[in-house]
C-alpha cells in the first residue's frame, strides 16, 4: 500500500515528489528543509539503537528497507545535511 503525494506523481516516495506540493500542506519551502533534516537525524543511527536493545544482524536485516532507502542519500547537501551517516550502494 503507498499513498500519494499528488495526482501528478502518483506512489513516488521521493523528494522530487514532495517539494513541488508542499504549499497544499501548508509547509514553506524552509520548514519542509527543517523537517527533512529532522527525520535524517531521527533515523540515522537506527541500527546503533537496534543493536543497543539487542536486536540480532537477521532482525536488523528485516527493518532495514524501513530506514536504508535511497533518497537518504540522494540529495543531502540541498538540504543543508553533509551526507546520510550510512550511504549504501544501491
Amino acid at each position: 500500500m503507498k499513498t500519494w503525494v499528488s495526482a501528478d506523481s502518483g506512489p513516488e516516495a521521493t523528494i522530487d515528489a514532495l517539494m513541488p506540493v508542499i504549499a497544499f500542506f501548508r509547509v514553506s519551502a524552509r520548514r519542509a528543509k527543517e523537517m527533512l533534516r529532522e527525520v535524517e537525524r531521527a533515523v540515522a543511527g537506527w541500527r546503533k539503537i537496534g543493536r543497543a536493545l539487542g536486536m540480532s544482524n537477521r532482525e536488523l536485516g528485516e527493518f532495514a528497507n524501513a530506514f536504508e532507502h535511497p533518497e537518504r542519500c540522494r540529495r543531502p547537501k540541498a538540504f543543508g545535511l553533509t551526507g546520510c551517516s550510512e550511504c549504501f550502494a544501491w
